[in-house]
């Protein structure tokens, strides 16, 4: 479908950048599009200048990778991805949200309690101590990312993602957010669907707080 009038002005619809609806540029009337071809990124959120067929990896690689395709073609919206989340993780003890595993929620408000901004939403935590359990772990708000090492930690915020390197090293799936090892979504508990996912929502958060912004590489 190329073209799709408005149901309540008949104006022609324009598509977001993410192609999962139709906006209408007159009354802001949303329909959502239909779902994409299996495999496939929206060609105006990425430039993908990897291999990124599902039939290229094997294990942990594939599934993340997996996960990460389908929060776009089956899902699309950074709403819907959240809350498919937030239903992935209950019952795993290291990932939390306000409501699910509430005492890490607190304990990251209270060590970031100076970094956090006015407003600033908590989405997940995921604990990625394989030995400091409960001092490392990541963050991800409704604007930046979190990445806390006992008394240090990095931050980068999503509409400043310009690039991200979906690293396959030692059979092993990470997401280098502008390829940088400290901005990393790596090991989170093992739980490969959980941080396919989860890269997803950070893109779909890019573009939420930057519609304009330009696409993101994946090297």
């Amino acid at each position: 479908m190329n073209e799709q009038k408005c149901p309540n002005c008949s104006a022609m619809m324009q598509l977001s950048k993410s192609k999962t609806k139709w906006v209408c540029p007159y009354c802001q009337a949303e329909i959502e599009n239909g779902k994409k071809e299996a495999g496939e990124l929206p060609e105006e959120m990425f430039s993908i200048e990897k291999d990124l067929s599902e039939n290229s990896y094997t294990g942990d690689i594939k599934e993340s990778l997996s996960s990460f395709k389908y929060c776009f073609r089956e899902i699309g919206s950074a709403e819907k991805v959240e809350e498919y989340i937030r239903k992935s993780m209950t019952g795993i003890d290291c990932f939390a949200a306000e409501g699910i595993n509430q005492k890490f929620i607190d304990i990251a408000k209270e060590r970031l309690k100076d970094e956090l901004e006015a407003g600033e939403r908590i989405i997940v935590y995921a604990d990625t101590g394989l030995i400091f359990k409960g001092k490392e772990y990541f963050l991800l708000t409704d604007k930046r990312c979190f990445f806390v090492k006992k008394k240090k930690f990095f931050q980068i915020y999503h509409k400043d993602i310009t690039v991200i390197k979906f690293e396959t090293g030692m059979s092993l799936p990470t997401w280098r957010l502008n390829s940088n090892l400290d901005t990393s979504v790596s090991w989170l508990g093992s739980k490969y669907t959980l941080q396919g996912a989860i890269a997803a929502l950070i893109c779909l958060l890019s573009f939420k707080n930057d519609p304009d912004r330009e696409r993101i590489r994946i090297i």
